[in-house]
């Protein structure tokens, strides 16, 4: 690990969070249903954006906390967007997404979110954090995690 961890947060705002879907099939070729491609790379070019180049070493132990809203009132599964923002995030911030040790999703109610979007924020997580079962939000108290 660096010896200053990397913390990268970026939002893609105004846009209705896409829920991650399963590949579709068509004869033997399969195929990522075009409006989760379009939000998939809304967010890499969001992390892009925020990134300049940077990415996370092959060998770091992430943190990931997602905060999604939306505007409207139809219901969702929160842990189908952690997906679709992993798999978006996977080929331009690390190599893999098993590098993630923590993952927090979180919803705003609708009543409470004053635009739809997500907030990404990816955290290296130090040796010390990596191996223990500290909790997030202690590694929060101490201005790690937004």
């Amino acid at each position: 690990m660096s010896e200053r961890p990397l913390r990268i947060t970026f939002a893609l705002l105004d846009v209705a969070p896409v829920p991650w879907a399963r590949a579709r099939r068509a004869g033997r070729r399969s195929f990522t249903a075009p409006r989760v491609a379009t939000y998939q790379r809304a967010l890499a070019l969001a992390y892009a954006s925020v990134a300049h180049g940077r990415r996370f070493p092959a060998d770091a132990r992430l943190a990931v906390a997602i905060t999604v809203a939306w505007q409207d009132r139809r219901r969702r599964d929160v842990d189908n967007f952690a997906k679709g923002v992993l798999d978006a995030l996977q080929p331009c911030a690390f190599d893999d997404d098993a590098q993630i040790d923590r993952l927090v999703v979180e919803r705003i109610p609708r009543r409470r979110a004053t635009r739809a979007g997500v907030v990404v924020t990816i955290v290296e997580l130090d040796d010390d954090d990596a191996a223990s079962a500290e909790p997030w939000h202690t590694i929060a108290a101490r201005g790690e995690i937004p």
